[in-house]
């Protein structure tokens, strides 16, 4: 007996036309045209959910991609933001701050100063990098035409001695680069010693600039009539983990620099260590020399750098350089009276900083912006005329 649904294969001639399997049926016009319908019913169904299913997901990309928008420019938002606060007090700026200086009034100090036709002189420290990063030819070239007479060059040796102008600031802007290149560069320590005048040279800052050698910027500004002075400021590295500091290399190169461009005249040598001041003055007796003095930290003072006099018995620096928070009116007033010096103070890149520096009379103002600078003390001279 053969089962529902079982074909019949032993009895051929029954056929499956003739057999009443439940599996099988001829189709007829109505059936055909039912099951066509049908299948075109379903077809649309399908057609319909596939694009319920691709608007669906259409929409939640985009709502994920306005959820990124939103979320980036917050982001955004909050680093300028948080960046404007830590840069406020930061000693270096890459951009001026708010204008405030009409605001302050000035000490007795600085109006008499300027009333005897005197002023402090504003020196570009890297140049001008209001719009541009400093120690960069835009910077030199911004403040050259701004008739920015004073110009401080920051003077840092590669591995394998060439001079170059370059900062540890400026050093990890190029060295933090997304795009940088060469790629071989990236993760390796920001200090000027560790690459070679090959790697420096291939390096370029942020905007494409180029890495300045110390003596083609040197070489430009001492021809410029519109430079007075020109401020070689020489950062020295120790060559071994608590050993001395390579001083006498720098003053062979920076004095051969100065040789071969005949900056004679225009250019005055500081440092913060005291074995370069006392090495170029043994070596160009003639070049003009500045001593750092920064009482800020107890490190400082452990090393006896808060002590304005302590090279006066080997070679008895004409300038005084000293941080702001050192620039106090009575230090100033001290050096000038007692040691017989010339005080420049850095770095006045705040309102506030720049205002306490003219309010102690000092002789030199170093800053980011000098520019601004200028601006704030014309304010304060009128402020003494009223």
């Amino acid at each position: 007996m053969m089962r529902r649904g079982q074909l019949d294969t032993q009895h051929l001639s029954l056929g499956r036309e003739r057999r009443g399997d439940w599996r099988y049926f001829k189709p007829t016009r109505e059936t055909n045209s039912l099951f066509q319908t049908s299948r075109r019913r379903k077809d649309g169904f399908g057609a319909r959910r596939k694009l319920t299913v691709l608007g669906a997901k259409l929409s939640w990309r985009l709502a994920l991609g306005v959820l990124l928008v939103v979320f980036l420019a917050a982001t955004a938002l909050t680093y300028t933001y948080l960046s404007g606060e830590e840069s406020s007090n930061a000693e270096d700026k890459t951009r001026p701050a708010e204008d405030m200086a009409d605001s302050h009034d000035p000490s007795e100090a600085f109006c008499d100063m300027v009333r005897s036709s005197h002023e402090p002189l504003v020196c570009a420290h890297g140049g001008d990098s209001t719009s541009t990063t400093p120690n960069t030819k835009h910077a030199f070239f911004a403040a050259m035409k701004q008739l920015i007479s004073c110009v401080e060059v920051d003077v840092a040796a590669s591995r394998d001695g060439k001079l170059f102008v370059l900062h540890k600031r400026e050093l990890e802007l190029v060295l933090n680069q997304k795009d940088l290149k060469p790629s071989a560069l990236r993760g390796r320590p920001a200090r000027v010693e560790e690459f070679d005048s090959g790697e420096i040279t291939a390096m370029r800052m942020p905007g494409g600039q180029r890495i300045l050698q110390a003596k083609d910027i040197v070489q430009v500004l001492n021809k410029d009539e519109r430079i007075a002075r020109i401020i070689l400021d020489v950062k020295t590295y120790r060559t071994t983990p608590g050993g001395a500091e390579n001083e006498e290399e720098m003053v062979d190169a920076v004095g051969k620099m100065i040789e071969d461009t005949e900056c004679f005249d225009k250019c005055l040598v500081w440092a913060k260590s005291d074995g370069v001041v006392r090495g170029m003055h043994s070596r160009l007796p003639q070049i003009k020399l500045g001593m750092t003095v920064m009482n800020e930290t107890q490190e400082n003072r452990a090393m006896g750098l808060d002590v304005a006099d302590r090279l006066e018995s080997t070679c008895s620096p004409e300038y005084v350089v000293t941080h702001w928070a050192s620039a106090t009116t009575d230090f100033v007033r001290g050096a000038h009276a007692r040691l017989g010096k010339l005080v420049y103070g850095w770095t006045a890149n705040t309102d506030d900083i720049t205002n306490a520096l003219l309010d102690s009379v000092v002789d030199g103002i170093v800053t980011n912006f000098p520019a601004k600078v200028r601006t704030q003390i014309n304010q304060m001279k009128a402020k003494c005329g009223e």
